[in-house]
Protein backbone atom coordinates (compact mmCIF):
# COMPACT_ATOMS: atom_id res chain seq x y z
CA UNK A 1 0.00 0.00 0.00
CA UNK A 2 3.04 2.31 0.72
CA UNK A 3 4.51 2.03 -2.43
CA UNK A 4 1.07 2.90 -4.33
CA UNK A 5 0.84 6.19 -2.42
CA UNK A 6 4.48 7.08 -3.23
CA UNK A 7 4.34 6.15 -6.74
CA UNK A 8 1.83 8.18 -9.44
CA UNK A 9 -0.19 6.15 -11.84
CA UNK A 10 2.03 6.81 -14.59
CA UNK A 11 4.78 5.73 -12.96
CA UNK A 12 2.81 2.04 -11.99
CA UNK A 13 3.55 -0.74 -13.74
CA UNK A 14 0.34 -3.27 -13.95
CA UNK A 15 -0.65 -6.64 -14.72
CA UNK A 16 -4.17 -7.77 -15.70
CA UNK A 17 -5.04 -10.90 -16.57
CA UNK A 18 -8.04 -11.73 -17.73
CA UNK A 19 -8.15 -8.91 -19.82
CA UNK A 20 -9.56 -10.11 -23.28
CA UNK A 21 -12.64 -11.31 -21.27
CA UNK A 22 -15.65 -8.69 -20.85
CA UNK A 23 -15.06 -7.13 -17.35
CA UNK A 24 -11.10 -6.94 -18.27
CA UNK A 25 -11.51 -4.77 -21.43
CA UNK A 26 -13.45 -2.45 -19.38
CA UNK A 27 -11.06 -2.56 -16.85
CA UNK A 28 -7.97 -2.19 -19.37
CA UNK A 29 -10.03 1.03 -20.87
CA UNK A 30 -10.14 2.37 -17.53
CA UNK A 31 -6.69 1.95 -16.01
CA UNK A 32 -5.11 3.40 -19.50
CA UNK A 33 -7.37 6.60 -18.95
CA UNK A 34 -5.81 7.08 -15.61
CA UNK A 35 -2.27 6.93 -17.28
CA UNK A 36 -0.86 3.34 -15.81
CA UNK A 37 1.37 1.52 -17.99
CA UNK A 38 -0.69 -1.67 -18.64
CA UNK A 39 0.75 -5.33 -19.54
CA UNK A 40 -1.77 -7.91 -20.02
CA UNK A 41 -1.48 -11.98 -20.19
CA UNK A 42 -2.95 -13.13 -23.08
CA UNK A 43 -2.72 -16.70 -24.75
CA UNK A 44 -1.20 -16.92 -28.72
CA UNK A 45 -4.74 -17.87 -29.71
CA UNK A 46 -6.22 -15.07 -27.74
CA UNK A 47 -8.10 -12.07 -30.03
CA UNK A 48 -6.53 -9.31 -29.41
CA UNK A 49 -7.22 -7.11 -32.08
CA UNK A 50 -8.88 -4.14 -30.31
CA UNK A 51 -6.50 -4.02 -27.52
CA UNK A 52 -3.95 -3.41 -29.93
CA UNK A 53 -5.33 -0.09 -30.75
CA UNK A 54 -4.15 1.06 -27.42
CA UNK A 55 -0.33 1.56 -25.92
CA UNK A 56 -0.43 -1.62 -23.73
CA UNK A 57 2.23 -4.87 -23.46
CA UNK A 58 1.30 -7.93 -23.68
CA UNK A 59 3.42 -10.99 -22.41
CA UNK A 60 2.18 -14.51 -24.20
CA UNK A 61 1.47 -17.05 -21.32
CA UNK A 62 -1.01 -18.89 -19.51
CA UNK A 63 -1.62 -19.06 -15.84
CA UNK A 64 -1.46 -22.92 -15.84
CA UNK A 65 1.64 -22.96 -16.88
CA UNK A 66 3.96 -21.35 -13.90
CA UNK A 67 7.66 -20.73 -16.14
CA UNK A 68 5.41 -18.57 -18.70
CA UNK A 69 4.18 -16.25 -16.44
CA UNK A 70 7.53 -15.06 -14.78
CA UNK A 71 7.96 -12.60 -17.15
CA UNK A 72 4.63 -11.12 -16.56
CA UNK A 73 4.54 -10.75 -12.68
CA UNK A 74 8.55 -9.27 -13.25
CA UNK A 75 8.86 -5.65 -12.12
CA UNK A 76 4.99 -5.35 -11.25
CA UNK A 77 3.34 -2.85 -8.66
CA UNK A 78 -0.22 -4.28 -8.57
CA UNK A 79 -1.73 -7.06 -10.24
CA UNK A 80 -5.59 -7.43 -11.11
CA UNK A 81 -6.03 -11.05 -11.51
CA UNK A 82 -9.62 -11.81 -13.47
CA UNK A 83 -9.33 -14.88 -15.50
CA UNK A 84 -11.75 -17.59 -13.58
CA UNK A 85 -14.10 -19.79 -15.30
CA UNK A 86 -17.42 -21.47 -14.53
CA UNK A 87 -20.80 -22.06 -14.93
CA UNK A 88 -23.63 -22.33 -12.80
CA UNK A 89 -25.53 -25.17 -15.25
CA UNK A 90 -22.20 -27.07 -14.42
CA UNK A 91 -22.83 -30.29 -12.70
CA UNK A 92 -20.06 -33.23 -13.08
CA UNK A 93 -16.53 -33.91 -11.68
CA UNK A 94 -14.97 -33.29 -15.03
CA UNK A 95 -16.10 -29.95 -14.39
CA UNK A 96 -15.18 -29.20 -11.20
CA UNK A 97 -11.73 -30.53 -12.22
CA UNK A 98 -11.73 -28.01 -15.34
CA UNK A 99 -13.08 -24.94 -12.90
CA UNK A 100 -10.64 -25.99 -10.27
CA UNK A 101 -7.54 -26.07 -12.70
CA UNK A 102 -8.10 -22.39 -13.74
CA UNK A 103 -9.77 -21.14 -10.62
CA UNK A 104 -7.44 -22.46 -7.88
CA UNK A 105 -4.53 -23.90 -9.77
CA UNK A 106 -3.73 -20.73 -11.85
CA UNK A 107 -4.32 -18.70 -9.28
CA UNK A 108 -1.57 -20.84 -7.14
CA UNK A 109 0.83 -20.72 -10.04
CA UNK A 110 0.42 -16.49 -10.32
CA UNK A 111 0.87 -16.49 -6.44
CA UNK A 112 3.75 -18.61 -6.31
CA UNK A 113 5.53 -16.43 -9.01
CA UNK A 114 4.77 -13.47 -6.88
CA UNK A 115 6.68 -14.88 -3.94
CA UNK A 116 9.77 -16.01 -5.94
CA UNK A 117 10.29 -13.37 -7.72
CA UNK A 118 8.13 -10.00 -6.83
CA UNK A 119 7.74 -10.24 -2.96
CA UNK A 120 7.40 -6.91 -2.59
CA UNK A 121 4.72 -6.23 -4.66
CA UNK A 122 2.13 -3.02 -4.03
CA UNK A 123 -1.37 -5.16 -4.36
CA UNK A 124 -2.87 -7.67 -5.79
CA UNK A 125 -6.70 -7.74 -6.39
CA UNK A 126 -8.78 -11.12 -7.00
CA UNK A 127 -11.64 -11.25 -8.70
CA UNK A 128 -13.75 -14.14 -7.10
CA UNK A 129 -17.78 -14.48 -7.58
CA UNK A 130 -20.83 -13.78 -5.15
CA UNK A 131 -20.94 -17.80 -6.32
CA UNK A 132 -18.06 -18.46 -3.41
CA UNK A 133 -20.74 -18.13 -0.51
CA UNK A 134 -23.32 -20.40 -2.07
CA UNK A 135 -27.05 -19.92 -2.05
CA UNK A 136 -28.25 -17.89 1.20
CA UNK A 137 -30.97 -16.89 2.82
CA UNK A 138 -31.53 -13.26 4.10
CA UNK A 139 -28.90 -10.26 3.27
CA UNK A 140 -25.52 -11.82 2.86
CA UNK A 141 -22.61 -10.13 4.28
CA UNK A 142 -18.82 -10.39 4.32
CA UNK A 143 -19.02 -12.68 7.67
CA UNK A 144 -21.95 -15.04 6.08
CA UNK A 145 -20.78 -18.59 6.68
CA UNK A 146 -19.94 -20.00 2.48
CA UNK A 147 -21.97 -22.88 1.51
CA UNK A 148 -20.59 -23.52 -1.65
CA UNK A 149 -22.34 -26.96 -3.60
CA UNK A 150 -22.18 -26.65 -7.21
CA UNK A 151 -18.56 -27.18 -8.84
CA UNK A 152 -18.82 -23.40 -9.92
CA UNK A 153 -19.17 -22.23 -6.54
CA UNK A 154 -16.60 -24.69 -4.86
CA UNK A 155 -13.97 -23.74 -7.12
CA UNK A 156 -14.44 -19.72 -6.22
CA UNK A 157 -14.51 -20.93 -2.86
CA UNK A 158 -11.64 -22.92 -2.95
CA UNK A 159 -9.60 -20.30 -4.52
CA UNK A 160 -10.54 -17.26 -2.29
CA UNK A 161 -9.35 -20.18 0.94
CA UNK A 162 -6.07 -20.71 -0.96
CA UNK A 163 -5.68 -16.73 -1.44
CA UNK A 164 -6.22 -15.88 1.80
CA UNK A 165 -3.38 -19.06 3.09
CA UNK A 166 -1.38 -16.97 1.26
CA UNK A 167 -1.88 -13.82 2.65
CA UNK A 168 -1.48 -15.61 6.25
CA UNK A 169 1.76 -17.45 5.02
CA UNK A 170 3.42 -14.71 2.93
CA UNK A 171 1.95 -11.43 4.13
CA UNK A 172 0.80 -10.75 0.26
CA UNK A 173 -1.03 -7.40 -0.27
CA UNK A 174 -4.42 -9.53 -1.17
CA UNK A 175 -7.28 -8.04 -1.63
CA UNK A 176 -10.26 -10.23 -2.53
CA UNK A 177 -13.57 -8.88 -4.74
CA UNK A 178 -17.33 -10.90 -4.75
CA UNK A 179 -19.20 -9.47 -7.79
CA UNK A 180 -22.46 -11.24 -8.41
CA UNK A 181 -24.01 -11.04 -12.03
CA UNK A 182 -21.92 -8.55 -14.24
CA UNK A 183 -24.03 -7.31 -16.90
CA UNK A 184 -23.92 -3.73 -19.39
CA UNK A 185 -23.35 -3.58 -23.20
CA UNK A 186 -20.59 -5.82 -25.37
CA UNK A 187 -21.27 -8.97 -22.49
CA UNK A 188 -22.19 -11.60 -25.42
CA UNK A 189 -22.23 -14.08 -22.47
CA UNK A 190 -24.70 -12.35 -20.08
CA UNK A 191 -28.03 -13.76 -18.33
CA UNK A 192 -29.66 -10.44 -19.72
CA UNK A 193 -28.65 -11.50 -23.13
CA UNK A 194 -30.07 -14.63 -22.34
CA UNK A 195 -33.51 -12.98 -20.61
CA UNK A 196 -34.00 -11.02 -24.08
CA UNK A 197 -34.00 -13.83 -26.18
CA UNK A 198 -37.17 -15.28 -24.66
CA UNK A 199 -38.49 -12.13 -24.01
CA UNK A 200 -38.24 -11.63 -27.91
CA UNK A 201 -39.92 -14.60 -27.92
CA UNK A 202 -43.04 -13.48 -26.14
CA UNK A 203 -42.62 -15.75 -23.44
CA UNK A 204 -40.51 -15.84 -20.51
CA UNK A 205 -40.50 -18.82 -17.89
CA UNK A 206 -40.97 -18.63 -13.86
CA UNK A 207 -40.69 -20.47 -11.43
CA UNK A 208 -42.33 -18.53 -8.78
CA UNK A 209 -44.38 -15.24 -8.58
CA UNK A 210 -41.03 -13.13 -10.07
CA UNK A 211 -41.00 -10.98 -7.04
CA UNK A 212 -37.54 -12.34 -5.78
CA UNK A 213 -34.67 -9.64 -5.45
CA UNK A 214 -31.49 -10.31 -8.15
CA UNK A 215 -28.65 -8.85 -7.52
CA UNK A 216 -26.69 -6.59 -10.65
CA UNK A 217 -23.93 -4.82 -10.55
CA UNK A 218 -22.75 -2.45 -13.51
CA UNK A 219 -19.62 -3.18 -15.22
CA UNK A 220 -18.47 0.34 -14.88
CA UNK A 221 -19.49 -0.08 -11.57
CA UNK A 222 -17.51 -3.28 -10.94
CA UNK A 223 -14.54 -1.54 -12.75
CA UNK A 224 -14.91 1.25 -10.57
CA UNK A 225 -14.68 -1.05 -7.30
CA UNK A 226 -11.67 -2.80 -8.95
CA UNK A 227 -9.74 0.01 -9.00
CA UNK A 228 -10.83 1.79 -5.31
CA UNK A 229 -9.48 -2.17 -3.88
CA UNK A 230 -5.72 -1.83 -5.27
CA UNK A 231 -5.79 1.93 -3.26
CA UNK A 232 -7.68 1.06 -0.68
CA UNK A 233 -8.61 -2.33 -0.05
CA UNK A 234 -7.54 -4.07 2.86
CA UNK A 235 -5.02 -6.97 2.66
CA UNK A 236 -6.89 -10.49 3.49
CA UNK A 237 -10.33 -9.05 3.02
CA UNK A 238 -13.39 -9.75 0.57
CA UNK A 239 -15.47 -7.02 -0.33
CA UNK A 240 -18.98 -7.68 -2.50
CA UNK A 241 -19.34 -5.48 -5.39
CA UNK A 242 -23.14 -5.17 -6.43
CA UNK A 243 -25.75 -2.31 -7.40
CA UNK A 244 -26.88 -1.57 -3.80
CA UNK A 245 -30.66 -1.47 -6.01
CA UNK A 246 -33.09 -4.26 -4.79
CA UNK A 247 -34.38 -5.26 -8.27
CA UNK A 248 -36.99 -8.06 -8.67
CA UNK A 249 -36.99 -10.31 -11.76
CA UNK A 250 -40.20 -9.04 -12.74
CA UNK A 251 -38.92 -5.51 -12.78
CA UNK A 252 -36.05 -6.78 -15.08
CA UNK A 253 -38.57 -8.58 -17.48
CA UNK A 254 -40.95 -5.91 -17.70
CA UNK A 255 -37.83 -2.89 -18.15
CA UNK A 256 -36.18 -5.35 -20.91
CA UNK A 257 -39.56 -5.45 -22.91
CA UNK A 258 -40.14 -2.15 -22.26
CA UNK A 259 -37.25 -1.57 -24.28
CA UNK A 260 -37.49 -3.77 -26.55
CA UNK A 261 -40.90 -2.82 -27.37
CA UNK A 262 -41.63 -6.20 -27.30
CA UNK A 263 -44.52 -7.28 -25.24
CA UNK A 264 -43.87 -10.59 -23.04
CA UNK A 265 -46.48 -13.15 -21.38
CA UNK A 266 -44.93 -14.42 -18.31
CA UNK A 267 -45.47 -18.47 -17.83
CA UNK A 268 -45.64 -19.54 -14.38
CA UNK A 269 -44.26 -23.05 -14.13
CA UNK A 270 -44.28 -24.52 -10.56
CA UNK A 271 -40.77 -24.61 -9.11
CA UNK A 272 -41.11 -28.38 -7.23
CA UNK A 273 -42.10 -29.61 -11.12
CA UNK A 274 -39.35 -27.64 -12.90
CA UNK A 275 -36.79 -28.77 -9.93
CA UNK A 276 -37.66 -32.54 -11.01
CA UNK A 277 -37.39 -32.21 -14.42
CA UNK A 278 -34.19 -30.65 -14.15
CA UNK A 279 -33.04 -33.46 -11.80
CA UNK A 280 -33.70 -35.61 -14.41
CA UNK A 281 -32.02 -33.41 -16.85
CA UNK A 282 -29.03 -33.54 -14.83
CA UNK A 283 -28.69 -37.26 -14.91
CA UNK A 284 -29.15 -37.70 -18.17
CA UNK A 285 -26.13 -34.80 -18.87
CA UNK A 286 -24.24 -36.93 -16.41
CA UNK A 287 -24.49 -40.10 -18.21
CA UNK A 288 -24.61 -39.10 -21.79
CA UNK A 289 -21.82 -36.34 -21.11
CA UNK A 290 -23.56 -32.86 -22.50
CA UNK A 291 -24.22 -29.75 -20.30
CA UNK A 292 -27.94 -29.13 -19.23
CA UNK A 293 -29.85 -26.38 -20.15
CA UNK A 294 -31.47 -26.03 -16.88
CA UNK A 295 -30.30 -27.16 -13.04
CA UNK A 296 -31.50 -27.51 -9.72
CA UNK A 297 -28.81 -24.68 -8.49
CA UNK A 298 -30.02 -22.55 -11.44
CA UNK A 299 -33.34 -22.70 -10.84
CA UNK A 300 -32.73 -22.02 -7.01
CA UNK A 301 -30.81 -18.80 -7.97
CA UNK A 302 -33.31 -17.98 -10.43
CA UNK A 303 -36.16 -17.87 -7.81
CA UNK A 304 -34.35 -17.17 -3.89
CA UNK A 305 -34.41 -13.61 -2.61
CA UNK A 306 -30.68 -12.33 -3.22
CA UNK A 307 -29.51 -9.31 -1.34
CA UNK A 308 -26.25 -8.81 -0.78
CA UNK A 309 -24.81 -5.52 1.50
CA UNK A 310 -21.98 -3.80 0.14
CA UNK A 311 -21.50 -1.33 3.45
CA UNK A 312 -18.41 -2.62 3.78
CA UNK A 313 -17.24 -1.84 0.38
CA UNK A 314 -18.51 1.67 0.73
CA UNK A 315 -17.12 2.13 4.12
CA UNK A 316 -13.45 1.04 3.49
CA UNK A 317 -13.49 1.48 -0.36
CA UNK A 318 -15.30 4.56 -1.32
CA UNK A 319 -17.24 2.29 -3.15
CA UNK A 320 -20.49 3.95 -4.75
CA UNK A 321 -22.49 2.67 -7.69
CA UNK A 322 -23.55 5.19 -10.02
CA UNK A 323 -25.74 3.37 -12.56
CA UNK A 324 -29.03 2.09 -12.08
CA UNK A 325 -31.03 -0.92 -13.00
CA UNK A 326 -33.26 1.18 -15.72
CA UNK A 327 -30.57 2.77 -17.05
CA UNK A 328 -27.94 0.32 -17.35
CA UNK A 329 -30.23 -2.37 -18.66
CA UNK A 330 -31.54 0.18 -21.56
CA UNK A 331 -27.79 0.77 -22.46
CA UNK A 332 -27.33 -3.16 -22.18
CA UNK A 333 -30.39 -4.12 -24.70
CA UNK A 334 -29.87 -0.95 -27.39
CA UNK A 335 -26.50 -2.24 -27.20
CA UNK A 336 -27.50 -6.05 -28.25
CA UNK A 337 -30.01 -4.90 -30.82
CA UNK A 338 -27.32 -2.43 -32.44
CA UNK A 339 -25.19 -5.24 -32.72
CA UNK A 340 -27.16 -8.00 -34.08
CA UNK A 341 -27.33 -10.07 -30.77
CA UNK A 342 -31.44 -9.92 -31.16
Amino acid sequence: MTNMIQKKSEEMEVLITGGTGFIGNFLIRELKNQGYKLTCLVRKNSNIDELKKLDINFVYGDIQDKESLRKAVAGKDVIYHLVGIGSLSANSKEEFEKFHATNVSGTRNILDVVVSINPNISKIIYLSSTAAVGLQKGIVTEKTICNPISPYQRSKYDSERLILDYYEQYKLPITILRPCMVYGPGNQKSEILRMCKFIKKGIYPLFNDGNNSVPLVHVSDLVQGIILASKNGHNGEIYFMTNDEISTMNKLIDTISKTMDNKVFKIKIPKKFAKSCAYILENLALTLKFKPIITRERIDSMTENRVFSVDKAKKELGYKPNINVDDGLKETVEWYQHHGYL
